[in-house]
């Protein structure tokens, strides 16, 4: 890769960024963590009061789709952001208090939450070298992993949910998102998605298309959008042009969706956006195809409505962990103890990221947390793309510093792994970036196993890595047995054998491959049915010799009792009677029959009906059987 010469602005920034992380964490730590997160939403509950809406902005969340609330006042305007979510604007802190008051008794409203604001800060910094995180000392090891060249070569769309992307740099325009399903310019929403030109995805903080508007604020003493720039080029600026710099992802099918959600500062205090812009962004992105989501922004309360967002989507959000401000003199703290959101959210599908320096340690303006930090990248010192306006001398390179940089060093490596591999499965791309860092111990454990992203490693554990998922179902309707489906993806070698056995077993119980029930391999899969509850253990055989246990716990529902209405019963001549069988457990698959004894005296039809004959006795055996079970029990009939 050629290290060209970029001329560089002396302005350094670092970004307050959030982040939201959950890593392969002992049992211990991942409670620890949920127990915190509850606690934090526990807190606010209890103390929200109106000083909390101090933009008279409510989120309201309802507790089934397109719910509303029939008696708002006039001086009250609803906004739908999702389908079960809305903003609401009052023009009073009177109102405020009325309405607070209408929506706790509406039984349609699950939640009522601020609209909270995300902010960014900046200082300045010193910057040592161009791109130190690709050729210094602590580099990511991004060379060996471009070695290996473009692979699948998948397209893989990465939102970056940020302030605008200047779309027409020379080092981004061939790596941005284009909506092909849109028009440009004819003023129509021509694929019907509510939005009006949105080629290169849209801008939720002005609500129009227009993702980069070149004008330079003097608040920010900088280009409003140089920030979202700055992350996309880490991502995906064009290598090998002789130009400028090379993004992580830059060789592979990776586009750049500009989902704009920061601007200039609303309140005049540096807000970049709010919860509901932040909401429908991430909605847009993945309706639109979005994959990964690069996050840098952040706020320190539990935002409950953000949390559902993420929850609730299948991409994967990786977020920066956070940086010191000034009141703290521009040191990070700890963000397991002062959480600061959507880095401290506990969810699967979301990487936190923390700032390392050249030096291979964390950056003392870096937030970090053994818990909610799940790795550290390279942060200080970054240089990247910037807004190409007249204002900075037409000077497109910036060097800036902060977990915000920091992230997109963890999104880069995951898209350029997804396009590599063609995959798109959030948890998957998270366990390898993580499980392939590398550890620094200079990191002092204030973050998840002193983990240090290592785009090398990733790749490594993804490729030599057995990839199993389970899949469990009824085996038919006149069955409680169920069916269990494993889609097994070998990447480093093809499968040759796949063996099943009952129990929690270890690789060497099955002997190379010898022992055991064999199961066959098709389209990258397996089934075998199961009729006992119990652990089951999947062996997978490699052509190379790798060999990998799984293991499934199966619940095959099994009938417990059978209880008849009357054990005894007389009936007179002529007359009869219902016999009515309960079965525990009540839901699963059963079948029942009826039989007479003695069908002079009684008869019995095949729904139980009994009809007396003639004088005598008949024993009435009710058989149940469940698939694998049988069950009897016996109603004596006397006949009068």
């Amino acid at each position: 890769m050629k290290n060209t010469r970029v001329k560089m602005r002396t302005k350094l920034a670092l970004l307050l960024a959030c982040s939201l992380t959950v890593g392969t964490l002992p049992i211990e730590s991942i409670m620890a963590k949920a127990a915190m997160v509850e606690e934090n939403a526990l807190m606010q509950e209890k103390v929200l009061g109106l000083e909390e809406y101090e933009n008279n902005e409510l989120v309201v969340v309802y507790k089934e789709e397109n719910a509303e609330i029939e008696e708002l006042s006039d001086k009250v305007e609803e906004e739908k952001i999702t389908e079960n979510c809305s903003l609401l604007t009052v023009d009073s802190k009177q109102e405020l208090s009325k309405t607070l008051e209408l929506l706790e008794q509406d039984e349609t409203v699950a939640y009522v939450q601020p609209n909270y604001p995300y902010y960014r800060t900046y200082t300045n910094d010193e910057y040592s070298s161009l791109q130190w995180a690709y050729y210094g000392n602590y580099n990511i090891n991004q060379e060996k992993a471009w070695s290996l060249g473009s692979g699948v070569n998948q397209e893989v769309i990465v939102a970056v949910v940020d302030s605008g992307i200047d779309y027409q740099h020379e080092e981004l325009k061939e790596a941005m998102w284009l909506n092909s399903d849109e028009i440009a310019g004819d003023g129509m929403d021509n694929d019907k998605n509510g939005y009006i030109d949105d080629i290169y995805g849209w801008n939720f903080f002005d609500g129009t298309a227009d993702i980069c508007k070149y004008e330079y604020s003097r608040t920010e003493r900088d280009y409003v959008d140089v920030h979202g720039t700055h992350i996309a080029g880490i991502i995906a600026a064009m290598a090998e042009n002789g130009e400028g710099i090379a993004g992580i992802a830059s060789q592979n099918n990776v586009k750049l969706m500009s989902v704009k959600v920061m601007g200039d500062g609303r309140d005049g205090n540096g807000v970049a956006g709010y919860s509901t812009d932040i909401i429908k962004a991430i909605t847009y992105a993945q309706e639109n195809g979005a994959t990964i989501c690069n996050l840098s922004l952040g706020y320190s309360e539990y935002d409950k409505a953000l949390y559902e967002t993420m929850e609730n989507s299948n991409m994967l959000f990786v977020c920066a962990a956070g940086n010191g401000t000034e009141k703290t003199h521009w040191i990070g703290w700890d963000i397991d103890k002062r959480a600061v959101y959507p880095a401290a959210f506990e969810l699967s599908n979301i990487i936190s990221v923390a700032n390392m320096n050249s030096m291979g340690v964390l950056d003392e303006s870096t937030c970090y947390g053994a818990i909610s930090v799940d790795i550290a990248a390279p942060g200080t010192s970054i240089v990247s793309t910037a807004v190409g306006g007249r204002a900075n001398g037409y000077q497109k390179y910036a060097v800036l510093s902060g977990t915000s940089m920091a992230a997109p060093m963890v999104t880069g490596v995951a898209a350029l792994m997804a396009s590599y591999f063609g995959e798109t499965d959030a948890v998957r791309l998270k366990e390898s970036v993580l499980s392939g860092a590398t550890e620094n111990i200079a990191f002092g454990n204030k973050i998840a196993n002193n983990r240090m992203l290592n785009a090398e490693g990733a790749f490594d554990y993804y490729q030599n890595k057995i990839w199993t998922e389970f899949a469990i179902s009824k085996v038919s309707k006149k069955s409680n047995n169920k069916k269990v489906t494993v889609n097994i993806k070998a990447v480093n070698s093809p499968v040759t054998t796949v063996l099943y056995e009952r129990g929690n077993l270890e690789a060497a119980y099955f002997e190379g491959g010898v022992k055991g029930t064999a199961l066959e391999y098709s389209d990258n899969a397996v089934c075998f049915e199961v009729k006992e509850s119990g652990d089951y253990t999947i062996y997978v055989l490699c052509d190379d010799g790798t060999e990998v246990v799984e293991k499934v716990s199966v619940n095959v529902p099994t009938l417990k009792k059978v209880t008849l209405s009357a054990s005894k019963k007389t009936v007179k001549i002529g007359k009869t009677y219902q016999l009515k069988v309960t079965v525990n457990p009540s839901d699963i698959y059963k079948k029942v029959t009826y039989k007479s004894s003695n069908s002079k005296v009684a008869t019995v039809s095949s729904k139980g009906k009994i009809k007396a004959k003639k004088k005598g006795t008949a024993n009435i055996t009710v058989t149940v059987k469940d698939g694998n079970t049988v069950m009897k029990k016996v109603c004596k009939i006397t006949v009068k």
